[in-house]
């Protein structure tokens, strides 16, 4: 396990671009031992893995090597809570199901426009996990699924169910 010290570190920095939104890497934060096992377990893949304490790891030294032992203020630095947890994870994010193969299932789709408030589109998408949908589709105007606050918000849902984003209005009304 690497250690980092200096918050110049140019991993450091490549995680404070992705929190910011500002990287162009495909990459989603979660925080906390659950939220990771919910992203490991829908094929995610560990790009950098944070910890203050190398314990933290637990069962999941598989990972150890992209992870990188930080001091407690850069732990703060990389953490979207008051208090951070103990392990800080960006991941690539699952392939998703094609949209067209989803939409060939007879069931529930939740579609939502232009909501821009992360932490409803998360609720949203644990409520629509909780009563059986296929898929959300966040047509273009929605805040991005990736955003940290609609991950923590979701609870682990957006790894259970695909949700889709930046849909062009249009070709949802021809399909739908």
């Amino acid at each position: 396990m690497k250690q980092i010290s200096s918050k110049s570190n140019s991993i450091i920095k490549k995680a404070v671009k992705v929190l910011s939104g500002s990287s162009d890497e495909n990459l989603i934060m979660v925080e906390g031992h659950k939220l990771l096992e919910e992203a490991l377990k829908s094929g995610a893949k560990v790009d950098m893995l944070f910890v203050e304490d190398p314990s933290s790891l637990r069962d999941k030294t598989d990972l150890e090597s992209k992870c990188y032992q930080i001091s407690r203020g850069l732990m703060r630095e990389l953490s979207t809570v008051k208090t951070p947890n103990e392990i800080i994870a960006f991941l690539t994010p699952p392939p998703l199901p094609s949209l067209n193969k989803v939409l060939e299932n007879q069931g529930v789709l939740v579609a939502l426009d232009r909501l821009q408030d992360p932490g409803n589109i998360g609720t949203i998408i644990r409520t629509s996990e909780a009563m059986g949908a296929l898929a959300v589709i966040l047509l273009e105007g929605c805040c991005n699924s990736n955003n940290h606050k609609v991950i923590r918000a979701a609870m682990g849902s957006n790894f259970r169910i695909p949700v889709f984003s930046n849909i062009k209005s249009e070709k949802t009304q021809k399909i739908l």
